[in-house]
């Protein structure tokens, strides 16, 4: 079997107030055309098919499409709900099913012809002791459970698919603006050996294709570039050869790119410069050493898809609060915010109470 292996779809995006939903109508064809051209049999979306849970109905109508495409070419399509995916899609499960449709919204293994599919959507701690009633203590112990509970399938080629940020031996990984990491009472990372006995693992949410210690186990990436701090990833699919156990990435081109430029404005502004960009078509972001009169009426003149201008040497106190926000977990962040509202510090007894709650699925 050959298995297509996507992820971070986020339809309906909409960046610095521009709607992409026209860029991913054209990168969604694109996955078509791999699809067919690469005799694909089946395709795994690993969560955050929208960006929203509640969608745009453009959004929808190209999810349908896709859904449509993967009917007619008699497809199969294993799609798991991640962080921004609200259960509503599955509403019509118990049709898609028999179409060979299956959008996964609760742990569950899915066996087509010689493979075996292992499926953990995006669930928060409360949502895991609520399916298997038990008393998880960490998201990193309900996940191990989840695991276990699927388990390998003797004789056949194991696939598991996830929806998380899973780590190796706690390293890091390459990250960007646009995701969401699970900080769950501190704990940003699960440990991703727990997927060790599978063939290959298919991860979503980490919008950088990337492995993840293992050169099978991977993230595929999202499928176009949603932040500016993207703007230097290679966006692809993977294809999973089951009867050879190999696999291969197969890169993606968007319908506009997504560029940084740097420079003075008149430098910016100059035609010697421009002209070695596609800057009539893509979307960019111009970074200026210094604020400039006029800079953004004089840049959207020759770059019309012009999201946002960025002063390099800002040092704005805001920028300073930014930077130590991004370095926080929630619990200290709420934290700060008691302190700052009260002018009291919060008590270890406050601070138990709201580690409960974050322990249930803070995003």
């Amino acid at each position: 079997m050959k298995i297509l292996h996507t992820a971070d779809l986020h339809l309906g995006k909409m960046l610095n107030s521009y709607s992409l939903i026209d860029d991913q109508e054209y990168i969604i064809k694109k996955i078509e055309d791999i699809i067919i051209n690469e005799n694909v049999d089946t395709v795994i979306v690993a969560g955050d098919i929208f960006d929203r849970a509640i969608t745009t109905q453009e959004a929808l109508d190209l999810f349908c499409d896709f859904l449509e495409f993967i009917y007619k070419n008699n497809k199969t399509l294993i799609a798991i709900l991640g962080n921004h995916d609200g259960n509503r899609i599955t509403f019509t499960n118990n049709i898609l099913k028999h179409n060979n449709i299956y959008i996964v919204n609760e742990p569950k293994k899915i066996k087509i012809d010689n493979v075996s599919f292992s499926c953990i959507p995006y669930h928060n701690i409360h949502e895991f002791r609520e399916y298997y009633n038990e008393d998880f203590k960490t998201i990193d112990e309900a996940y191990l459970y989840a695991a276990s509970d699927l388990g390998i399938s003797s004789g056949y080629y194991n696939i598991m698919v996830a929806h998380d940020y899973f780590t190796h031996n706690m390293e890091r990984l390459i990250e960007s603006d646009s995701e969401i990491k699970n900080m769950i009472g501190g704990l940003e990372y699960l440990d991703v050996s727990m997927f060790k006995e599978y063939d290959y693992t298919a991860l979503g949410h980490m919008h950088n294709a990337q492995k993840v210690g293992l050169d099978n186990i991977r993230y595929s990436g999202s499928i176009l570039k949603y932040s500016f701090s993207e703007a230097n990833h290679d966006k692809s699919v993977v294809i999973i050869d089951s009867t050879t156990n190999t696999f291969s990435l197969v890169p993606l081109i968007p319908k506009r790119d997504l560029v940084d430029i740097k420079g003075t404005l008149n430098e910016l502004i100059n035609p010697e410069f421009y002209k070695n960009y596609n800057y009539k078509n893509d979307y960019f972001r111009a970074i200026l050493p210094t604020v400039e009169v006029d800079a953004y009426q004089a840049l959207k003149s020759i770059y019309p898809n012009l999201m946002e201008i960025k002063i390099e040497d800002e040092t704005d106190d805001r920028i300073i609060e930014r930077k130590i926000v991004k370095e926080k977990n929630y619990l200290e962040l709420f934290s700060m915010f008691y302190e700052e509202i009260t002018k009291e510090k919060i008590t270890n007894e406050e601070s138990l109470i709201i580690k409960d709650y974050l322990d249930g699925g803070a995003k």
